[in-house]
């Protein structure tokens, strides 16, 4: 728009100019659950990234780097969204026979947590107790 700014000369109300948009990501995770982050602050420029441990027991689900990458002209997008399994964790095989004694069940898990019991035969005692169970 053209104004006056005196009795001969117009002047234009502003200056057109053109400024680079700012591409950023959406802001990352403040916390991971089963995890923590590298960074105390996350910048969410282009190009930036920040990484993360998972806590033990836990394993990453994709790199443990995430970068904030363009998505399409205006905006960006993390590589990846952090994540942290638990590992699957399990024992060795138990025996499938004992020596003057019998297993209680005819099939033993070996996941975290699980157990079994043995008896001892007739005259025989347990050297420690009947259960077993599968620690981490």
């Amino acid at each position: 728009e053209c104004m006056m700014k005196d009795a001969t000369m117009g002047k234009w109300s502003s200056q057109p100019q053109c400024n680079e948009l700012p591409l950023y990501c959406q802001p990352g995770p403040s916390s991971l659950l089963h995890g923590h982050l590298s960074e105390t602050t996350i910048t969410t420029s282009i190009g930036s990234s920040y990484t993360y441990r998972c806590d033990h027991g836990y394993t990453p689900s994709v790199s443990t780097r995430v970068e904030c990458m363009m998505k399409d002209a205006t905006m960006g997008k993390w590589s990846s969204q952090p994540q942290c399994n638990e590992l699957p964790l399990y024992c060795q095989p138990g025996p499938s026979s004992l020596l003057h004694g019998h297993l209680s069940e005819t099939t033993i898990t070996t996941s975290i947590g699980s157990s079994y019991t043995y008896r001892c035969d007739h005259g025989y005692t347990p050297s420690v107790s009947t259960r077993v169970e599968c620690m981490m």
